[in-house]
Order: structure tokens, then C-alpha cells, then sequence
């Protein structure tokens, strides 16, 4: 997939879906996760965070980046490396 969506499960931050979906080299959009990591992916570089109680906002952003593959393909490649990096 060029692009995979995950929602953080209701009382977990995290969950190896996040992890899977930053390994498979895809980009990934995701909701806010607050989790204490030292380092957190950041939105537009590693990642990109929709609201998931805002439709509009995830429908605009998925839209977005299907429309701009190359771009797509950057964040995703350093979403990639970012987790290989910090999170191995």
C-alpha cells in the first residue's frame, strides 16, 4: 500500500499496528498518539496526523497526499528510517 491509516485503540497509545505500519515503508496517517517517547514522529516528516473525530480533516489529508505521490513517498521513506532508527 502506498499509504496506510491507523487509529490508536481506545486506552492504548501506540499499538504494533503503529510500528508495522511505519516498517512496511508506507506513509502512514495516523491520530494524535501521546505516548512519552523521547522521540516522537513528527507530523509532515515521519508522519501524518489526522483528527480522528474530524472526517473532513482525514478525508482532506488522505486526498492530499494521493494526489502528491512524490511527496507522499518522502514522508513515508523518513517515517521509515525515522522507526528503523529509534525504535528497532
Amino acid at each position: 500500500a502506498r499509504i496506510v491509516v491507523t487509529c490508536q485503540p481506545a486506552m492504548w497509545e501506540g499499538d504494533y499496528r503503529t510500528w508495522e505500519s511505519f516498517s512496511s515503508g508506507s506513509l502512514v496517517l495516523m491520530d494524535h498518539m501521546d505516548t512519552p517517547l523521547p522521540l516522537k514522529p513528527q507530523h509532515g516528516v515521519h508522519v501524518v496526523y489526522y483528527d480522528a473525530l474530524n472526517r473532513t480533516d482525514f478525508l482532506a489529508k488522505l486526498t492530499y497526499y494521493l494526489e502528491r505521490p512524490d511527496e507522499a513517498r518522502a514522508i513515508a521513506w523518513r517515517g521509515h528510517a525515522w522507526a528503523l532508527l529509534h525504535h528497532r
